[in-house]
């Protein structure tokens, strides 16, 4: 199953399955001979990214949905948010393969998001984050 999961997020990526961590050092250089040969070949065909800056603090709750309802297509999510309910709070903000992370942090930060992903619909996503802005 989690093989399955792995080609799901690349099926073109190289992997190495391992035991308890342990990895065979020939096969791990092979695979960082294929990583050079390739890696000039294949440089971020279809990444794109988009910025977007909160003005305020925004619903909590809409945030979440907005979070479970991303495209697959965004592979990854970062920046600093603060909600409705706790206006004085800064959240840092990490979603990534699918996986939400976030903690509270000191400091003042803008209130900015940054979408990383394979053909992002960016005037879509930009509406989605606009009606979250304005909830």
């Amino acid at each position: 199953a989690l093989k399955n999961q792995l080609n799901e997020v690349n099926k073109y990526s190289s992997k190495i399955y391992t035991t308890y961590g342990q990895v065979n050092i020939e096969e791990l250089s092979q695979f960082r001979d294929q990583l050079v040969m390739t890696h000039t070949h294949s440089h971020h065909h279809g990444i794109n990214s988009m910025q977007y800056t909160f003005t305020t603090a925004i619903d909590r709750q809409l945030f979440y949905q907005f979070i479970l309802r991303m495209p697959d297509n965004v592979l990854r999510l970062k920046g600093y948010v603060q909600f409705k309910d706790e206006p004085n709070v800064t959240y840092e903000f990490q979603y990534s393969f699918g996986m939400p992370d976030y903690e509270v942090i000191n400091g003042d930060y803008p209130l900015t998001i940054v979408l990383i992903g394979e053909q992002l619909d960016v005037n879509r996503l930009k509406n989605k984050l606009d009606v979250l802005q304005f909830s």
